[in-house]
């Protein structure tokens, strides 16, 4: 992730992420996501150095007692070339 997105992706500033994470951290929780998809949108402007794409994946929770229930999650993200040609992800894509 380049740096402008780390420093989103930190819920510490985020009231509602922060009490998020320490109810599941309390409760033992663990998460893995599976089946990610990651899709260039087509309809969105792009350069060689530039695209956006639509990434959906399960998050598989487990809770302290075994039991696992799954959320479908989504994001609509900038990805950015790096000089030495490797892709990271940037910040959200806001369309319209």
């Amino acid at each position: 992730m380049t740096d402008a997105a780390w420093s989103l992706f930190d819920p510490t500033g985020d009231e509602r992420a922060a009490r998020s994470w320490e109810q599941a951290s309390a409760a033992g929780e663990t998460g893995r996501c599976s089946a990610a998809i990651a899709q260039v949108v087509p309809s969105a402007p792009r350069t060689p150095e530039r695209v956006v794409v639509r990434v959906t994946a399960d998050r598989v929770v487990t809770t302290a007692a075994g039991t696992r229930y799954v959320e479908s999650v989504f994001s609509t993200r900038v990805m950015l070339r790096q000089t030495d040609g490797t892709w990271r992800v940037d910040l959200a894509a806001v369309g319209g």
